[in-house]
């Protein structure tokens, strides 16, 4: 499960940095509001592939919890992280 976990979150953080850094580059200033929708779906991804699959044993729900939130967390800094480079590039630019 924590390897399918970290595989899932990587896929859509490379898909979120791709779609920022292409708005980024068409100059639409819309790259946070790609970064917020992007969070509402990975979560609701991990929501439905992991916590709402019966199959799962919820007994150890703090296992779980580390299983899901852990490679969501990391990759979630690494977003930030870029979005953050990006918007002061945007800034520099500006001014």
């Amino acid at each position: 499960a924590l390897l399918k976990a970290y595989s899932i979150n990587m896929l859509l953080a490379l898909l979120g940095y791709w779609l920022i850094r292409l708005a980024y580059h068409f100059k639409t200033q819309v790259e946070g509001f790609i970064f917020l929708l992007l969070s509402f779906v990975k979560f609701g991804i991990l929501y439905f592939v992991f916590l709402a699959n019966d199959s799962l044993n919820f007994g150890e729900s703090r296992l779980l919890f580390f299983h899901l939130f852990i490679p969501y967390i990391i990759c979630l800094v690494w977003e930030i992280t870029v979005l953050a480079k990006i918007l002061n590039q945007t800034a520099k630019k500006q001014a």
